[in-house]
């Protein structure tokens, strides 16, 4: 009896000792999610990883739009897109927001360009019921796209009325970002719009209180990416009103808002271009 009762007593030891290890790996892990600053640490991942990534992994996005829904309709609504407007998406991923706006608009034309052969494949089946009204572009660095906008080929000719692009700012280096805002200023035509969605490392706008599981997403969110880039398609939470202001001269913001969409913030900006 006593023998069974040391047993006892040695796996209890034993599993109130793995108990206090588990607490203390908890703590410290818990410790470095919530009070290390990670965006400094994120590494965007190369183009050619994000573009394996949506080849493989782009049917999701489906899923994840009803988290990005809410705010891609709140910019949609400040947009201001009417019938017969020039429209160029960038990033168009599976086409879902091309359809919307090409069967609400009957006269509406539509640009779109992405990087991924996938989403490339589905858009240009869900889309082809709009014949030359929906023009889809599949490049090889959307990024050199950007750059070239003056002299490219979409462009040519073109004024462009709003220039979208929703979640893909966020997937995207700093310096790219204020270049792709510098090289929008040719094709959009005075008075035109820019309207953008982004998962922000803001959870507050103003002097709202912030929201503390807003922050507790941010901070989780950050501490993936940094650990794993690419693991959530190498979009990570960014401050996109600090990364336009540099490069936002020919704009004047005409709606900027934070709002939390299933615990996950994301940033919404419009812009007017200025006379």
């Amino acid at each position: 009896m006593k023998h069974l009762e040391g047993e006892g007593s040695a796996k209890s030891s034993i599993t109130g000792f793995w108990s206090i290890v588990f607490v203390a790996i908890l703590a410290v892990v818990s410790g470095w999610i919530f009070t290390v600053d990670h965006e400094k640490f994120i590494h965007v991942p190369p183009q050619s990883q994000v573009q394996k990534y949506y080849d493989l992994f782009g049917f999701l996005l489906d899923w994840a739009s009803v988290v990005e829904q809410p705010a891609v309709r709140i910019m949609i609504d400040k947009c201001n897109i009417e019938d017969g407007m020039t429209v160029v998406e960038f990033g168009y991923g599976r086409g879902t927001l091309a359809r919307d706006l090409l069967t609400k608009f009957p006269n509406l034309n539509y640009i779109g360009i992405d990087v991924s052969k996938g989403m490339y494949e589905t858009a240009k089946n869900r889309l082809k019921e709009f014949g030359n009204r929906a023009q889809l572009h599949l490049v090889n660095d959307s990024i050199e796209t950007m750059k070239a906008l003056p002299g490219h080929f979409v462009y040519k000719g073109l004024s462009v009325d709003r220039f979208i692009s929703t979640f893909v700012f966020d997937a995207l280096p700093t310096t790219t970002i204020r270049d792709i805002i510098k090289q929008t200023n040719y094709p959009v035509r005075d008075g035109g719009k820019i309207c953008l969605t982004s998962l922000t490392s803001r959870s507050q706008i103003g002097n709202e209180k912030p929201k503390f599981y807003a922050n507790a997403v941010i901070k989780v969110w950050q501490a993936v990416s940094r650990a794993c880039p690419i693991c959530l398609g190498g979009c990570r939470p960014i401050d996109l009103k600090m990364q336009l202001e540099r490069t936002w001269h020919a704009y004047q913001t005409t709606f900027h808002d934070i709002i939390v969409s299933y615990g996950v913030p994301v940033e919404i900006f419009v812009g007017t271009k200025k006379h």
